[in-house]
């Protein structure tokens, strides 16, 4: 299982990732991937995961994808500095979740009004994968397609085997 389909976790507007307001997403020194302007207040899973990790904030969280790819989602930019606030997590490290299985639900007024934006950028957290888009830059509904994530075989197998 090499290649994934990605659903979108928020209801938004689908941004390529050179848009986000951040040079270190745009930049993709974080990885490969696509962003999310949202206007759903809660975050779903977009592929069948495993939750790696969601911090005490629940501002992001990393998944673990069937491939072995990590995706990292975080909800909007400089929201750690929110210390939580806005945010609750309603899934947690270790579980197993379905594409469209709630993550996080946040108060997207309260976190408007504290963070730089809510643009959510979805990213790869591990090399070897490649995201592949369909259409930027268009609404979306939490669930429909996005895109797809593909691992090089080598970057399957070395996962496989850690």
């Amino acid at each position: 299982m090499s290649e994934i389909i990605l659903m979108a976790p928020f209801a938004g507007w689908l941004t390529p990732l050179e848009e986000v307001p951040d040079p270190v997403f745009a930049e993709r020194m974080m990885g490969d991937g696509i962003a999310i302007d949202p206007t759903d207040a809660v975050l779903r899973s977009p592929a069948d995961a495993t939750v790696i990790a969601i911090p005490e904030t629940a501002h992001a969280v990393t998944l673990r994808l069937e491939n072995g790819a990590e995706l990292l989602i975080h909800i909007g930019l400089e929201t750690v500095a929110l210390k939580g606030e806005g945010f609750r997590a309603v899934s947690a490290p270790g579980a197993s979740v379905k594409a469209g299985d709630p993550l996080i639900e946040v108060d997207l007024d309260e976190v408007a009004r504290g963070a730089r934006s809510l643009v959510t950028p979805i990213v790869t957290a591990n090399d070897g994968f490649v995201v592949s888009i369909d259409s930027p830059s268009r609404p979306v509904r939490a669930g429909d397609r996005i895109g797809t994530i593909r691992g090089s075989s080598a970057a399957v197998t070395s996962d496989a085997l850690a």
